[in-house]
């Protein structure tokens, strides 16, 4: 039964595919259609779908990534990066390490990695690539200065935590 329906699966979601249908019709497509086979009930499918948009992450990262956009329109990412390389622009590597604080500034505020590594990205990817920077290398330093690593849920007033515990109770109950 399990190869019948992996087969189900994904033969029809590369048949929709090849067919010109969005990524997301057959993504859903194809699962309906393993709904189907195992003679699950349809409307489960939906509730299902619909519970999963419903998350609280999954809703915020969008919010999230539309704050990091509003700074940047509003020119706030553009200050930031400004005061970020007035503070380390005469050393060697100044470019770099100007992204790692206009991340660290801006992820303080936005409180988000995605969106830290969004906004700040559109401006210092193409700066550092305009001063001989290989490109991987500086999308490689924005992503990393943005991601999770960066300092904001201590600057902003929260504990810093890992997964739903926060570091100083995963780190008391190491043995």
């Amino acid at each position: 039964m399990e190869e019948y329906l992996v087969a189900i699966l994904f033969g029809s979601f590369f048949a929709l595919l090849l067919l010109g249908a969005p990524i997301t019709v057959s993504l859903a497509g194809s699962a309906m259609l393993a709904f189907i086979a195992l003679d699950k009930n349809p409307i489960a499918f939906v509730q299902i779908a619909f519970t999963s948009v419903g998350s609280f992450p999954l809703m915020a990262l969008p919010a999230f990534v539309l704050a990091g956009a509003l700074m940047e329109a509003a020119g706030i990412s553009k200050r930031l990066v400004d005061v970020a390389e007035t503070m380390a622009g005469p050393i060697t590597g100044g470019l770099g390490a100007a992204t790692v604080l206009a991340c660290l500034f801006f992820g303080a505020i936005s409180g988000s990695g995605p969106a830290t590594t969004a906004a700040v990205g559109m401006l210092m990817i193409p700066a550092m690539t305009k001063r001989n920077y290989e490109k991987s290398y500086a999308s490689a330093v924005t992503a990393s200065a943005g991601g999770p690593v960066t300092a904001h849920p201590a600057v902003a007033g929260r504990p810093p935590q890992v997964g739903d515990r926060s570091a100083g109770a995963t780190a008391a109950r190491r043995p």
